[in-house]
């Protein structure tokens, strides 16, 4: 339960630096220094999800694999929403300008 947990607190903060990012792209403002690290914690945090996966499935743990399943689709869930509700329109708008 622990590993599953530990996955679920560094998700929650990657998380929160794609939603600032996404605000911060919004605002008009720099973003690359919230827009980094939230991919290295996405990346890092979803491949220790997928392995966590691979393991509960191996030793029949279904309550924590449906877990582990649960938090990737709300993962890419959060990256969708925030990719077709701010960088698509920011685009559109930087396009528009030139």
């Amino acid at each position: 339960l622990w590993p599953i947990f530990g996955a679920a607190n560094q998700l929650l903060a990657a998380l929160g630096l794609i939603t600032v990012t996404g605000w911060l792209i919004l605002k008009g403002r720099k973003f690359f220094f919230a827009l980094a690290p939230a991919i290295f914690m996405i990346t890092t945090t979803t491949g220790a999800l997928i392995l966590l996966l691979l393991k509960y499935l191996r030793e029949n743990n279904y309550i924590l694999a449906v877990t582990a399943v649960l938090m990737l689709g709300l993962t890419v869930g959060v990256i969708l929403l925030v990719f077709n509700r701010i960088v698509k329109p920011y685009r559109a708008r930087k396009q528009a300008e030139n």
